[in-house]
């Protein structure tokens, strides 16, 4: 039989933890998981190699998002640079987009005429020209602004259909669009709007 021992009396079974042995634990743990990283990354498969006609094509889209990020006006000026010199060999003929009751007549309030009249009526231009704008949106809805010779510029509003594109060049007897009464109106009419060097017009004094 063991000799009976007092508790005060007992010693500790534990060992004193060593700072040598937790050194040497992290030492190992560590590099076990650098050894695991590396046979995870050798057994990885590499992505391929781009093809250097896929790195064409996405140098190419690229550049058109870059060319996205241009602003309208720089655009605008790129695309239809060529323009002024088109339009001096262009005929100065001019003539009614459409014939109807004009129900607004020019003024400071309203720099156009609006000429009421069926929808779907078909939309002449003014003179012969380059169309600068064919979008939709904002008060003045579908609309269409045409560039002409000597400084003119026509603007055609409140469209229910476009039926040409910026770029196009038009001439008295091509229709550029439909009435309707897209945007802000009441009712189907064109809002025919004319400047001459950036400044508006009454479109009754050059009309024939």
């Amino acid at each position: 039989m063991r000799p009976y021992i007092p508790p005060r009396e007992r010693r500790s079974s534990r060992r004193p933890i060593s700072l040598t042995g937790v050194v040497v634990s992290l030492f190992m743990f560590f590099s076990l998981i650098s050894l695991v990283s590396f046979v995870q990354a050798s057994f990885i498969n590499q992505p391929p190699a781009i093809a250097n006609d896929v790195r064409a094509e996405q140098e190419q889209i690229s550049d058109s998002v870059k060319g996205v990020k241009a602003t309208e006006g720089q655009i605008r000026e790129v695309r239809f640079q060529e323009i002024p010199a088109v339009l001096n060999n262009l005929p100065v003929e001019r003539y009614w987009p459409v014939r109807g009751k004009i129900t607004t007549h020019f003024s400071s309030y309203h720099p156009a005429i609006d000429i009421a009249i069926a929808r779907g009526t078909p939309i002449h231009s003014y003179a012969s020209g380059i169309v600068v704008t064919a979008r939709s949106g904002g008060s003045w809805g579908r609309h269409l602004v045409i560039r002409h010779n000597n400084g003119y510029e026509s603007a055609y509003a409140h469209l229910n259909t476009i039926l040409v594109s910026e770029g196009q060049q038009v001439d008295v007897s091509t229709v550029i669009g439909t009435v309707g009464s897209t945007g802000r109106s009441t009712g189907p009419h064109l809002h025919f709007q004319l400047t001459k060097d950036g400044r508006a017009i009454n479109p009754l004094r050059t009309l024939p």
